[in-house]
């Protein structure tokens, strides 16, 4: 048996009801993963039913940093669902509640993986896990940290087709304390060649593209606000 760290990214989120609840997919089901998993349907139930009031949610996967106390957890037919309280009297929770808030008001959720363990797998098929032992599940702010995932990240906020967009949505990432002092520095860097650029009616990305082969980006990012 082997621990993982398995990664989704979906949009099934939905802000609660009571202010800091959130409801998220953080596992999906019946689909290879980039490890090459399979998690099948049902893999979840028996340590959801046995092992539910052991499991946490953290940021990051740092135990040292517990975020929400899971409320529910249950399978549909694609995903791995958990509805999660946020403790709000927390300033890192606070912050991560922020964060989804943003994202859910541009149509979009953060990042999810969950902590795990392989228990049973299909003899047939040694990619498909019919059983899993849950530990853990964790909200992720830190994504890739290349230049060229960046550059990704800014096409997908729409820079190439909304770049004003873009720009108004990385504003509002300045103003977010879960985000560290080195991501706004170069966040205010491109709203600032963003902006420069569309003075000068060129096209910001290009400019960025540059920027980026020049070394001048290389950070964690968000990915995927607006698709």
């Amino acid at each position: 048996m082997n621990n993982y760290y398995l990664s989704t990214k979906t949009k099934s989120i939905e802000l609660g009801s009571k202010e800091g609840e959130v409801t998220i997919a953080v596992n999906t089901l019946k689909v290879c993963d980039y490890q090459n998993d399979i998690s099948a349907q049902g893999s979840f139930v028996k340590t959801l039913s046995e092992n539910f009031k052991n499991i946490r949610h953290y940021l990051n996967h740092n135990s040292n940093i517990l975020i929400g106390c899971p409320i529910s957890g249950y399978e549909t037919d694609n995903e791995l669902v958990f509805k999660s309280a946020l403790c709000l009297d927390m300033e890192v929770a606070r912050d991560v509640y922020a964060l989804y808030k943003l994202y859910s008001k541009y149509g979009n959720t953060l990042q999810h993986s969950v902590g795990v363990e392989d228990v049973k797998r299909d003899p047939s098929d040694r990619r498909i896990v019919k059983e899993w032992k849950l530990y853990e599940f964790s909200t992720l702010t830190k994504v890739g940290a290349s230049p060229g995932t960046r550059l990704l990240e800014l096409k997908e906020l729409g820079i190439e087709s909304n770049p004003n967009k873009a720009v108004e949505i990385l504003k509002e990432m300045l103003n977010i304390k879960a985000f560290s002092e080195q991501f706004k520095e170069n966040t205010s860097k491109e709203i600032e060649i963003i902006t420069q650029q569309l003075k000068n009616n060129e096209p910001p990305y290009k400019a960025l593209e540059v920027k980026a082969a020049e070394g001048h980006f290389n950070l964690f990012g968000v990915a995927n606000l607006l698709k």
